[in-house]
């Protein structure tokens, strides 16, 4: 397993050359078209063909869009900052508090390159949006959506679930979740775009590089998890399960409540936004836990990891619903 990561880690960073976008493009810039188009209309999606949603008035749709990308880019920044970019020069430097080949410490610094050049494009979309249309980000007040809807955020739960000493294996592990979940939202949010519309061709850039960070991130927790004993192995995998069943579960109380969200930044009144969310539900269904867009990802890098491998945490996947049998482990 230890040679493997090595070699991968060497063939990452002669691609890294090749193909990284901020050493291949020249990064793309908005335009003042954007005080007309709709940028970001992805959150909508759900709710097209509603008959109250298609009342709404086209320029509260265009502002809304202008808005919602405003507020994407800030959370891109700030996530590629605060959180992605911090855990990558860890990685790079003082460890996880497990052996590393330094191949693997130089992608660290790789990708925090990359991080960092995702946050100045970013940040350079805010001031392109302020400069032509006068919109800033509206910043969450606690409570809110990102404050994960009153529960504690996720790096407390897994700090909470390995105990004093584990804070380093609490951190990546929960980096490598974020990194394969976020890269997954990039992907859908791209297919959603109109094709080779400003906002396509950013996220596209965007996702070239997320794309490698997520495969990274995998090979990255396999190789923790070879190292580990079976007793922490234990820990970490039950700490897990109880990461998907608390942050990823997309329950109607969940859906509703981020459905409801979105519709009031239309400017709709409250019985309209139930209104159109409880339809938009009834129409779609909810699925099963094993089927949630949420679950993909988090259960691909499992798999890959070997984490579904470990019985213990297989028995606890099965038992909370994420997968339904053996041949889905195997899927």
């Amino acid at each position: 397993m230890k040679i493997e990561f090595e070699a991968y880690c060497d063939n990452y960073l002669v691609e890294w050359e090749k193909r990284a976008t901020v050493r291949t493009k020249p990064r793309t810039r908005l335009t003042e078209s954007i005080k007309t188009e709709n940028m970001f209309v992805f959150p909508l999606k759900p709710f097209a063909g509603h008959e109250r949603f298609e009342a709404v008035d086209k320029q509260q749709i265009q502002e809304f869009s202008v808005r919602a990308a405003c507020n994407m880019f800030l959370g891109v920044s700030s996530f590629e900052v605060d959180f992605v970019t911090a855990q990558c020069s860890k990685l790079a430097g003082a460890g996880i508090g497990i052996e590393l080949p330094d191949s693997a410490k130089r992608v660290a610094v790789a990708i925090g390159t990359d991080e960092m050049y995702h946050a100045f494009v970013a940040n350079e979309c805010l001031a392109d949006i302020k400069r032509f249309t006068g919109i800033v980000p509206v910043v969450q007040d606690a409570g809110g959506p990102a404050d994960f809807n009153a529960r504690k955020p996720p790096l407390e739960h897994f700090k909470q679930a390995l105990g004093p000493g584990n804070e380093a294996l609490a951190e990546v592990t929960l980096l490598c979740f974020l990194e394969n979940n976020f890269t997954e939202e990039l992907y859908g949010i791209a297919k959603g775009q109109t094709a080779e519309s400003q906002m396509h061709t950013i996220i596209r850039e965007h996702v070239m590089d997320e794309g490698r960070h997520m495969v990274f991130f995998q090979r990255l927790l396999g190789h923790i998890w070879a190292s580990l004993t079976e007793e922490l192995r234990c820990t970490l995998g039950k700490s897990m399960v109880d990461f998907c069943d608390i942050y990823l579960t997309l329950d109607e109380q969940t859906v509703m409540g981020g459905y409801t969200s979105t519709l009031r930044q239309l400017g709709l009144s409250d019985e309209d936004c139930i209104t159109i969310a409880r339809d938009t539900i009834l129409k779609d269904g909810l699925l099963s836990k094993s089927d949630m867009p949420s679950i993909v990802n988090p259960k691909h890098l499992m798999k890959v990891a070997g984490v579904l491998e470990h019985q213990p945490t297989r028995d606890l996947m099965l038992a909370s619903g994420w997968i339904t049998d053996e041949a889905a482990v195997a899927a």
